[in-house]
C-alpha cells in the first residue's frame, strides 16, 4: 500500500512509525518495568500525541482539530497499530461526539 500513497500520506506514515518507536514503546517499557505509573505514562503519551499532531486528527477544525480525512486516519492508525501499542485509543483522541452535532456554540458547548 505505501507505494500507492502520495508524499504527504507517506510522510504521515513515517511520522506515525517514528512516534510509535520513539514515544509509545519507551513509555510502555517504563510501565512494564514498573519505572513509571500507567497514569503518568498515558498523560505523557497524550501530551506527546498533541504535540505530534495525532491527538486532534478526529476533531473538526472548529473545535481545534485538524479534521483529518478518512485516508489520513487509516494511514496513521495502521502505522501506529503495527507496533502493537498498549494505548492506541489515547494517541488519536476522540471526536467531538454529540456536542459536535448540536449546531450550538458558546457555554456550555464551547467548553468541551
Amino acid at each position: 500500500m505505501p507505494e500507492q500513497l502520495n508524499a504527504k500520506l507517506r510522510e504521515l506514515e513515517r511520522t506515525a512509525h517514528q512516534f510509535a518507536t520513539n514515544v509509545m514503546a519507551p513509555l510502555q517499557n517504563a510501565v512494564f518495568a514498573e519505572e513509571q505509573s500507567e497514569v503518568d505514562a498515558i498523560a505523557q503519551l497524550i501530551d506527546a500525541s498533541k504535540t505530534a499532531g495525532f491527538f486532534r486528527m478526529t476533531q473538526p477544525e472548529a473545535y481545534g482539530g485538524t479534521a483529518a480525512g478518512t485516508l489520513q486516519l487509516v494511514v496513521a492508525r495502521d502505522a501506529l497499530a503495527s507496533h502493537n501499542p498498549r494505548w492506541l485509543p489515547q494517541v488519536v483522541g476522540p471526536g467531538p461526539g454529540v456536542l459536535g452535532n448540536t449546531g450550538v456554540s458558546g457555554p456550555p458547548h464551547g467548553g468541551y
